[in-house]
């Protein structure tokens, strides 16, 4: 049974509520790509990375990601393009499930997600295999709107701040352990999610036991 002092259950998304890649050697396959040379130098991989990050925070556009991510591994634009296209491998099962239920409750809803444009508008659309309905949460913090990514405490306080409900108050699902770990100095009930085929199902297991 869920706490009478949790006011707002909140949701990352990829491994959580929909499927992603493990790497970037995945993508390639699944996207007909030949993995680049660059993939596999660590210097290449940071400028990787910078550019990554700029387009989690809304920094860049989707446009000049595929460009400067290109040019930092030596993948043609459109080929990164393609790479980001086939990241999301469709939601879980569960979801529609998960989210009924938690809507039924007297609580407020939210995702936190470090994510893109080219994800978010994935996820948020109405139709396709990554559509998740996000729509009906009463919040949605997405890294790219909010200018902010987690493990950044920020973008836990701004959270608190939009939402008007103290860490304390917060059940957040979130599959990666820093992420946890940033959520509980904020005083957050923070529940990592393990690797596993029917991650809402999970939630919503703990959820009904009060186990968090």
């Amino acid at each position: 049974m869920l706490s009478s002092d949790v006011r707002l259950i909140c949701f990352d998304l990829g491994r959580v509520l929909i499927r992603i890649c493990d790497d970037w050697r995945q993508a390639c396959g699944l996207a007909g790509v030949s993995l680049p040379e660059g993939l596999l130098s660590a210097e290449r991989v940071a400028r990787f990375k910078e550019v990554g990050v700029a387009h989690e925070l809304g920094r860049i556009s989707n446009e000049a990601f595929y460009e400067q991510a290109g040019e930092a591994v030596g993948l043609a634009a459109g080929d990164v393009q393609k790479l980001l296209e086939v990241w999301l491998l469709g939601a879980y099962p569960g979801v529609t499930g998960l989210i009924d239920y938690v809507m039924g409750l007297d609580v407020r809803t939210a995702c936190l997600s470090n994510t893109n444009a080219c994800h978010w508008a994935m996820m948020t659309g109405k139709t396709g295999p990554n559509a998740l309905p996000l729509g009906r949460l009463h919040y949605r913090f997405a890294s790219q709107e909010v200018g902010l990514a987690k493990p950044d405490g920020a973008i836990f306080e701004h959270v608190e701040r939009t939402t008007k409900v103290r860490g304390g108050e917060i059940l957040f699902f979130d599959d990666h352990g820093p992420n946890i770990e940033a959520a509980r100095k904020r005083g957050w009930r923070a529940v990592q999610v393990p690797q596993m085929d029917d991650p809402p199902g999970w939630i919503l297991d703990r959820i009904k036991a009060g186990k968090y």
